[in-house]
C-alpha cells in the first residue's frame, strides 16, 4: 500500500468520493513532510471545515459529524506527533 492509499484509508476516503484527484492528496503529504497521520489530520480539516464535503462524507453507509473529525483530527494529531494549525471556532461558510 503506498502513502496515498493509505491516507485515503484513514480519512475513510477508499472510494474517492470526497478527494477524487490522487494529485491533490499527494500534495497534502508533501505539505506534511510525508507524514501520513499529520496528512490524514490535515485532509480532515479540510473536509470539516467545508459543509458541502461534510455532507457527503459516509462511512459504511453512516454519515459522518463534525465531533467525528474532530477527534479523528486530534488522534492522528497525536499520532503523527505534530499540531496542525485547527480553526475550533464556527466556520465562515455557515
Amino acid at each position: 500500500m503506498d502513502k496515498v492509499q493509505k491516507l485515503r484509508h484513514l480519512v475513510w476516503d477508499i472510494g474517492k468520493n470526497v478527494f477524487t484527484d490522487d494529485e491533490l492528496l499527494k500534495e497534502f503529504l508533501e505539505d506534511c513532510s510525508g507524514n501520513v497521520y499529520n496528512a490524514a489530520a490535515l485532509v480532515l480539516d479540510v473536509v470539516r471545515a467545508d459543509p458541502e464535503r461534510i455532507t457527503e462524507y459516509r462511512r459504511g453507509g453512516v454519515s459522518v459529524s463534525k465531533q467525528n473529525l474532530d477527534k479523528a483530527v486530534s488522534k492522528y494529531e497525536e499520532i503523527g506527533g505534530s499540531l496542525i494549525m485547527t480553526v475550533k471556532e464556527k466556520r465562515v461558510f455557515e
